[in-house]
């Protein structure tokens, strides 16, 4: 797979990398629309490079809410 200009040749959709990566937090807490959510992961299941950056802000997550006094720190620093 190659990736230029944020564009994937292997990505059969429309989304570009940067639309993907910039989606990623809403895709992960499921805020988005059906047809974005479901162009989100047509890339997603063919460009290896955005699969790693969801891999980490899943992982990411992962850590910060399963320590509470990590969480904790973080909902502390978000605004409300």
């Amino acid at each position: 797979m190659k990736c230029r200009d944020g564009r994937c040749d292997a990505a059969k959709t429309n989304m570009s990398c940067k639309e993907t990566i910039r989606l990623m937090c809403e895709f992960i807490e499921g805020r988005l629309s059906p047809a974005v959510a479901h162009e989100a992961s047509m890339h997603l299941s063919h460009c290896q490079n955005c699969t790693l950056v969801l891999e980490a802000a899943e992982h990411t997550l992962e850590i910060y809410f399963d320590d509470p006094h990590l969480a904790s720190m973080l909902e502390r620093s978000l605004p409300a």
